[in-house]
């Protein structure tokens, strides 16, 4: 890499990205990402005692400046003061999506009130940032979840989730050896023609080194322009919605283009499930790690996948509980009666207008049982199930996780003849199959994929399988493997940008 290479990355990296970031009321976000630097080798017994100071500062503040939380403090008879260890907070009740979205304005630090009718009645789209947000009187935003899970959730915030993120993200990309100001590029949740349009996009690959790629309702012409961006800009990171990131791939290879993104140094999935077998087809196509980011639009970045492939929560600023669940799923997953999958619960542990304080993020979980051969002391969360929603319930009382439907469809004898697969829960209690078969699919193959699942599920569980063209993502850009069919609806956004 050139002298004037470096200079400009470490120009952006540490000038331009955090002071307009700063002008956007993202504040701090190198002071963050050098406290999680610090912070990345504390034993676990440093992190757990760095989290409780956060988690009676995160409740004192709740209960002096939110008139909701201060209310289910008292009907709980909780005292945020009395507070001595972690699991005194399960003297709470769990916030859930609908509570938050009817309860929002209350939830809302009182400081905030004043501003609640300019978030409400802007016309910006929700989750846009405010321009020159540092100088204005009203920093809050609306924003809102995609509703890929069937439930959008309602809230407000004003900058400082987006620092926060960003902060983790820098610190991610350390762990790969990527160091702040390298070039990256993004799918994000936008349509492909809003791109030519946008001078913001412009300014933010000059002063933040980040290409915006769309993510939505894709075709082949809109990878084709993709591509070469990518070709012009070289980036040495690709960020994106895991469908959108598969979505390059199958047409990289259709058109023989593999080594078209040769320079490419890590691949970042988030805002979706990131599954084993598109992990691996993503490493193996890319030659380059792949890691994840887990969490949701309301709460930020709550864990993100090491190098050795583990799924480490960022403790420092999130205390996360797994609520015990009678939960079995098939194949020994979580027999354990300590460490058995539940409902995986939120608590951001820094300053937020609204603040989540066990908040039930819809996802099934598992925490591992053993330390993480990279040396950190984060915990891991080794199972991700996959939303609650998606849990599939036999009628002879077995619990099969999306994770089971991944393995059924990386057999060796499905996976070379499957392009793509998505599961439908239907409402008689039985199991739909979308298919993209390949020209090696045959009716041997799906006998052989029949055979597995009757080994698996009850006999009396009726099965189809629907062989289709394409399987459209969801309008956020997310692929969802499995959908219930009560919850299929679709819903128009707007466009939004980190």
């Amino acid at each position: 890499m050139s002298l004037l290479k470096n200079i400009d990355d470490f120009v952006v990296g540490w000038v331009t990205f955090p002071l307009t970031n700063h002008l956007m009321n993202r504040r701090r976000v190198m002071r963050k990402y050098r406290a999680l630097l610090r912070s990345d080798r504390l034993s676990a017994d440093a992190l757990q005692a760095l989290q409780l100071a956060n988690l009676k500062h995160t409740l004192n503040h709740a209960n002096q400046n939110c008139p909701f939380h201060a209310q289910r403090f008292r009907e709980a008879g909780f005292d945020p003061q009395q507070i001595r260890s972690l699991d005194d907070l399960q003297q709470l009740p769990v916030l859930t999506r609908d509570v938050v979205t009817a309860h929002r304005q209350e939830l809302l630090d009182l400081k905030y009130h004043g501003a609640i009718d300019a978030a409400e009645h802007s016309k910006r789209a929700d989750g846009l940032p405010i321009p020159l947000a540092r100088f204005r009187k009203h920093r809050l935003v609306r924003n809102g979840s995609s509703g890929s899970t069937g439930s959008p959730t309602i809230f407000y915030e004003d900058g400082s989730s987006t620092a926060m993120n960003w902060a983790h993200e820098l610190r991610l990309k350390h762990w790969f050896g990527i160091h702040p100001g390298a070039s990256e590029a993004r799918f994000a949740r936008v349509p492909s023609e809003y791109l030519p349009k946008s001078s913001v996009l412009r300014a933010r690959w000059r002063l933040w080194h980040h290409l915006i790629l769309p993510s939505m309702n894709l075709v082949d012409k809109d990878y084709e322009i993709a591509v070469a961006k990518l070709a012009t800009h070289r980036p040495r990171v690709l960020f994106g919605v895991t469908s959108a990131l598969l979505g390059m791939v199958d047409y990289l290879e259709r058109k023989n283009l593999q080594q078209a993104l040769s320079h490419v140094e890590l691949i970042i999935s988030w805002a979706s499930p990131l599954y084993e077998h598109e992990r691996k087809r993503l490493q193996k196509f890319f030659q380059a790690p792949v890691s994840n980011i887990y969490g949701s639009r309301e709460v930020g970045h709550v864990a993100c996948l090491c190098p050795e492939g583990r799924l480490h929560v960022n403790e420092e600023n999130y205390l996360v509980e797994i609520e015990p669940s009678k939960l079995t799923p098939i194949n020994g997953a979580g027999e354990g009666v300590n460490n058995a999958p539940g409902e995986i619960l939120v608590t951001p542990l820094f300053q937020t207008p609204l603040p989540f304080i066990r908040y039930r993020i819809g996802d099934i979980g598992q925490w591992a049982t053993s330390d993480c051969p990279c040396g950190r002391k984060q915990r891991v969360i080794e199972n991700l199930l996959g939303r609650s929603g998606e849990v599939f319930r036999t009628d002879d009382g077995r619990v099969i996780a999306p994770n089971f439907w991944c393995r059924t469809f990386m057999r060796r004898e499905a996976c070379d003849s499957v392009e793509r697969f998505q599961v439908v829960l239907r409402r008689d209690g039985g199991v739909r199959f979308r298919i993209v078969a390949r020209p090696t699919y045959t009716s041997d193959t799906e006998a052989t994929i029949l055979a597995y699942l009757r080994q698996n599920l009850s006999s009396k569980t009726p099965l189809e399988f629907e062989y289709v063209q394409g399987i459209e993502p969801h309008p956020s850009g997310k692929y969802q493997m499995v959908v219930v069919e009560s919850l299929e609806i679709q819903q128009s956004l707007q466009p939004a940008i980190a």
